[in-house]
């Protein structure tokens, strides 16, 4: 009989059946144990298979894509009060090539125009406000 105490693996295979099992649960618990190891053998494989993928180079993704966080910001800063480029940048933490690429977008799709002056600093910079409809 199997001791689970025991560090002998050889009789793994025969601690399910009793003295009197028939030879039909023994062929069956065989091969269960036969699918264990292979399952074990794979995933072997497949570790060895996953930790050499790791060497190869990868493709590096792009960071700091401005997308539409930028672009909601500008138009939510400049719906409230016309302001300069600095101004947005120093409001949103954007860099200020975010902050233009937002702004002529905006401008481009008609949801912002020009102001006469920046209502944060007073300065004759171009200022910009959120287009109202008329």
């Amino acid at each position: 009989m199997w001791n689970p105490r025991s560090n002998d693996r050889a009789d793994v295979g025969a601690v399910v059946l009793a003295p009197g099992a028939s030879r039909s649960k023994d062929l069956t618990v065989r091969a269960a144990v036969a699918r264990s190891r292979a399952n074990v053998e794979r995933s072997r494989d497949l570790l060895w298979f996953t930790r050499s993928l790791t060497e190869v180079p990868r493709i590096k993704l792009i960071h700091g894509a401005s997308g539409h966080d930028a672009i909601d910001a500008v138009e939510a800063l400049i719906a409230r009060a016309a302001l300069c480029l600095k101004c947005i940048a120093v409001k949103t933490g954007h860099a200020d090539a975010e902050i233009q690429i937002a702004v002529r977008v905006l401008i481009r799709t008609s949801a912002a125009r020009l102001a006469d002056i920046c209502e944060s600093c007073r300065s004759a910079s171009p200022a910009y406000r959120v287009q109202t409809s008329t």
